[in-house]
């Protein structure tokens, strides 16, 4: 009945319904089947806003589904549906703080995890709570120094090389947790699992979701970390890959919009990195085919020309960005299709760090930038 949005409605709200499940779970609560049931209904209903928040917050559910998780550890059906649960009332802001912080549920989802490693549905679920509790500040250091949930993550990506699904919402969760310097560390350093993320883009390129979660993990674990940037970009080599996902899905202004940013915190303030970006890899040419392509969007020009901005502090990369590429014409572009936009902000560092170089200053003059500014 709750897989209709109608239904969800009047069961959540008119009928209440989430009290007589709550009530049947604690009766029951050595049940299998209906602790099973019982959160795979609550998954569904909490599809709906308004009963994410009577469940959530006024019925507390999470306390019963801890209760079945911790009952019931072996059975796959129950710690899928409670994952699955998780996940969708976690995505309300008051619920990730309850849920992460009252009831620590991220406990009991790593304890899944351990527990069903062949599961890839388990795995699959767990990785989406995980994402959708790291949402929140608290929870990020919870998750990801206390309980050390990365640790489960980089296992489902091991065991499920092969799953589409599960690498794009392991990459997803990491992407969320690696917000967190302190977490930027042990996942970039400890944990490494820069090399988990590229066996993910490498083993499923034509996956347009997985592509750009991967490349929101990698920008993220980048960050303001100069360790992780060297990491990632000259251990790894990930500029490579991330090029890789821009020529796959070029029509994708998701990907375009994640991969420039993610290139912008590789290049950061690291003299090799930008030379291998700018000189090795090329990507001037992907940032420019991007921003030609999605000419309308305000993300890809932002994150375009913060891209270029970082590329363009080493002096060969202005000679290669501003001669050979005229990254001038599309910056300009961008300034006079975005005027009320913070893609201005982005164009003018370009363009400042371009026209440091003389003979770049002149082209750039020739092709309006002085009149865009």
């Amino acid at each position: 009945l709750a897989s209709n949005d109608r239904n969800q409605e009047i069961l959540g709200q008119e009928l209440k319904v989430g009290n007589e499940i709550v009530a049947a779970m604690r009766k029951h609560i050595g049940s299998e089947s209906v602790q099973d049931m019982a959160c795979g209904a609550l998954w569904d209903l909490a599809l709906n806003d308004r009963n994410k928040e009577i469940l959530g917050q006024e019925l507390k559910v999470g306390k019963v589904i801890v209760a079945a998780m911790r009952k019931h550890p072996g059975s796959e059906p129950v710690q899928e549906n409670a994952c699955g649960a998780l996940r969708n009332l976690a995505a309300n802001a008051r619920n990730k703080e309850i849920l992460g912080q009252e009831f620590k549920v991220g406990k009991e989802i790593a304890a899944a995890m351990r527990k069903h490693t062949g599961s890839e549905s388990v795995q699959k679920y767990a990785c989406r709570a995980l994402g959708n509790l790291a949402g929140n500040d608290r929870n990020k250091e919870i998750l990801g120094q206390e309980l050390k949930v990365g640790k489960e993550i980089v296992a489902a990506m091991r065991k499920h090389r092969g799953s589409e699904s599960v690498q794009e919402d392991a990459c997803g969760a990491l992407m969320n947790l690696a917000v967190n310097d302190r977490n930027q560390e042990i996942l970039g350093q400890e944990l490494k699992v820069g090399k988990e993320i590229l066996a993910a883009m490498r083993k499923h390129p034509g996956s347009e979701a997985v592509q750009r979660r991967a490349c929101g993990a990698l920008r993220n674990l980048a960050g303001n970390n100069a360790r992780n940037q060297e990491i990632l970009g000259q251990d790894l080599k990930v500029g490579k890959d991330i090029v890789a996902a821009m020529r796959k899905h070029n029509g994708s202004e998701r990907v375009q919009v994640i991969a420039c940013s993610a290139l912008r915190h590789l290049a950061g303030n690291n003299a090799r990195n930008q030379e291998i970006l700018g000189q090795e890899l090329h990507v001037g040419e992907e940032i420019v085919a991007a921003m030609r392509k999605h000419s309308g969007s305000e993300g890809v020009q932002e994150k375009g020309c913060g891209a270029l901005w970082k590329l363009a502090i080493n002096d060969r990369n202005k000679e290669i960005l501003g001669q050979e590429l005229e990254v001038g014409k599309e910056i300009v572009a961008a300034m006079r299709k975005h005027p009320g936009s913070n893609v201005q902000k982005q164009a003018c560092r370009a363009l400042e760090n371009l026209a440091c170089n003389a003979t770049v200053t002149k082209i750039l003059r020739d092709q309006g930038a002085r009149e865009a500014v």
